[in-house]
């Protein structure tokens, strides 16, 4: 559980006080605070008709390697979204941030671990198309469902 999930939890626990909190708590509201934990969010911005800059945050439960694997394969779905069929890395960086909060004596982290990828995207006959990364290669066999639904998890 991240640190999202704890807070909930230490907080729900603390409200409902010292009986079990699932005996009280309705298992929606948990079950919302739970799906906090791990969460991966990506924006996208438009460069031109085939670039565009894409900033991945993730859960500070996650390595920034996962972020930027996060951002690789969002790069892909995008690429897909958007109807071309490969794409190249121009620009990369990752960064995180710490915020810690203190509550009852436990240290909880609500920082968030970044990736920003600027991403040209090739169809065949563009330059460079041969030496791009295959997007559907990239999500395998489960393509079509990710570039339907995208990724919202680190995990």
């Amino acid at each position: 559980m991240g640190a999202a999930g704890h807070l909930a939890f230490t907080y729900l626990s603390h409200f409902f006080g010292e009986k079990p909190l699932l005996k009280y708590a309705n298992y929606t509201l948990l079950s919302a605070f739970l799906v906090l934990s791990a969460c991966a969010e990506t924006s996208v911005t438009p460069l031109s008709n085939n670039q565009i800059l894409l900033h991945t945050s993730v859960d500070s439960d996650c390595s920034k390697a996962r972020a930027a694997s996060v951002a690789s394969q969002m790069a892909a779905i995008e690429t897909l979204r958007r109807g071309f069929e490969r794409y190249l890395i121009q620009n990369a960086s990752t960064s995180s941030s710490y915020a810690p909060i203190l509550i009852d004596w436990n240290l909880y982290d609500f920082g968030s671990k970044d990736a920003e990828l600027q991403v040209l995207m090739l169809n065949p006959g563009d330059r460079g198309f041969n030496k791009a990364v295959d997007a559907k290669t990239t999500l395998g066999p489960e393509w079509k469902t990710l570039v339907e639904k995208g990724i919202n998890s680190c995990l």
